[in-house]
């Protein structure tokens, strides 16, 4: 999930805390990420078709430990397929698909161990699931928003409008999208994670103790990230991440890097239907459609340029009907 790699980078300017330490804060949760962790918790039962709602159960115990070190949380989950991720969750699901008859084969061989790693693989989140954790939620009481997409970027909009203190996620999209404080890696039985605060990215150290993101802007790690291969556009053959830092440290621009792709050994490859994809991945961690609590409206989730308006418009970033 999010940018590979991108967590290793910034491990200068990740900081253990524990959640005492957001004590009164309130807390924007990326709940699908312990939606996939309790799915595997049950996945026996899950495989074999049996009712059962541990999944449920082991999200609620993370919400009770937010709430029993003082957190408030306000629990975020997916909305509709963006058309943007379109092409990424039709290779997930025929992954899934693929993995079913895989395991089906090695069962019918007697492959018990095998079939059952190949199950597990198969095996995705449901709408079943959701309208589980939402009956939970409601009867706890537990504030939560049903993102008009992507959780990610509407945990974005909450933490950049200050509606929350802090982001707890998995995800390292969030740090794409511009979450301001994040907690990756949230340990339940040490109440602790990883925090990264956006702010600090500037200070971020390679190897060599050199600042990799000093005097960047924010559409320029925007850039990095998707050269480096998202959700929203698969990354060029070879174009590892410090591949894709070197393509944008360099030339900075999405113009700049596109004249920059055509003059190198990655000219083949970076077709003009790439490099519009390349476009829509960066606007899309840029201006997707969240939805405003305080206004019951959609908009963007960063303000639109004028000149910009007839680009974002478009459908992949998600539609105001």
């Amino acid at each position: 999930m999010g940018i590979k790699d991108l967590l290793k980078e910034l491990r200068s300017i990740t900081v253990t805390r524990h959640l005492s330490e957001y004590k009164g804060c309130r807390v924007g949760v990326d709940v699908m990420c312990w939606m996939h962790q309790g799915i595997h918790r049950c996945i026996t039962k899950l495989i074999q078709g049996e009712e059962t709602d541990e999944y449920v159960r082991y999200i609620m115990e993370f919400i009770k430990l937010l709430t029993d070190y003082g957190l408030k949380p306000l629990i975020v989950l997916d909305g509709k397929k963006l058309l943007a991720k379109r092409e990424r969750n039709m290779e997930r699901k025929a992954d899934r698909d693929e993995s079913k008859i895989l395991a089906q084969e090695a069962l019918g061989r007697g492959e018990y161990e095998l079939a059952h790693s190949l199950f597990k693989k198969s095996i995705g989140v449901t709408s079943k699931m959701i309208s589980k954790v939402l009956v939970e939620l409601k009867k706890q009481r537990v504030e939560y928003i049903v993102a008009p997409y992507e959780a990610d970027a509407q945990l974005a909009y909450l933490s950049i409008n200050r509606l929350v203190d802090l982001v707890i996620t998995q995800d390292s999209d969030a740090i794409v999208y511009g979450c301001s404080k994040t907690l990756f890696k949230l340990n339940k039985e040490t109440a602790t994670g990883d925090e990264i605060m956006r702010r600090n990215m500037g200070d971020a150290k390679g190897c060599d103790g050199r600042r990799l993101y000093a005097n960047w802007t924010d559409d320029q790690f925007k850039l990095f990230a998707c050269l480096a291969g998202s959700d929203y556009q698969s990354k060029l053959p070879n174009m590892g991440i410090k591949t894709a830092y070197k393509f944008a440290k360099d030339n900075k621009t999405y113009d700049g890097i596109c004249q920059a792709l055509r003059q190198s050994r990655f000219k083949q490859d970076a077709t003009e239907e790439y490099l519009v994809g390349l476009k829509e991945a960066w606007l899309t961690f840029k201006h997707q459609l969240v939805y405003d609590q305080r206004d019951k409206c959609l908009r963007h989730l960063t303000p639109v340029a004028s000149e910009m308006m007839h680009e974002v418009n478009a459908s992949f970033l998600g539609n105001f009907r």
